[in-house]
């Protein structure tokens, strides 16, 4: 379920959405983990979020994503047309960022195979920053509830209701307003225990580090 003026990924997420978002603190959580001039993939970039402040502040970034659209809005780092789970490039990475609480994806096979292309990627020593929902997330947006905030200078409201639980999965839709114009997109997503996690990450040669806080978004992992 998605509407709303403009284009469209194949996953539902409106492009003039993403290329408005604001970067907001991700962006300082990246760069205090890269430091000065890294070599950074951003995996799933959408419209470079992430990759075009990151390259302006002197990093080297390669923008992954699988949507053409999206790829025409950045504007500073390097771009790759792919699927994530597809991405075979010739070199490794200081740091490998997968963003926007992918790693939550429903299907297990899915996770193991993002999971595997930031092993792919990371170079010896490297670290990689993974988005999650954590569990603390969901225990927040119970069933009926509605957990909205607005973003950034431009004031987008973002509001996510959740529409039905199954088990570890979640049903829901966010909705993003800006200056009168609003777009809706459904998805579901899945409650995964950081144990849980670290087992899968594991499985793909990466070790999760636990955070010291278990309501935080940014998980680091390097090879294991």
């Amino acid at each position: 379920m998605a509407n709303g003026p403009g284009a469209y990924t194949d996953d539902g997420c409106a492009v003039e959405v993403y290329r408005r978002l604001p970067v907001g603190e991700d962006l300082h959580v990246i760069h205090l983990v890269a430091g000065e001039g890294a070599t950074i993939l951003d995996l799933g970039a959408g419209a470079g979020r992430l990759a075009d402040p990151l390259s302006l502040l002197g990093h080297r970034v390669v923008a992954v994503d699988d949507s053409a659209e999206m790829l025409t809005h950045v504007t500073h780092a390097r771009t790759v047309r792919s699927r994530i789970e597809h991405l075979d490039l010739p070199t490794t990475f200081d740091v490998v960022v997968l963003a926007s609480h992918l790693i939550n994806n429903p299907c297990e096979r899915r996770r193991h195979q993002l999971l595997l292309t930031v092993a792919r990627h990371l170079a010896a020593g490297g670290r990689a920053l993974v988005q999650w929902h954590p569990p603390v997330w969901f225990d927040s947006l119970s069933a009926g509830d509605v957990w909205d905030e607005a973003l950034g200078d431009m004031n987008i409201q973002v509001a996510v209701s959740a529409v039905r639980e199954d088990g570890a999965l979640l049903d829901a839709v966010v909705r993003y307003v800006f200056r009168g114009t609003a777009w809706t997109h459904g998805f579901t997503t899945r409650r995964i225990l950081l144990r849980d996690l670290q087992l899968e990450a594991r499985a793909a040669g990466l070790a999760i580090h636990p955070p010291d806080d278990p309501a935080v978004t940014w998980l680091l992992a390097t090879i294991s």
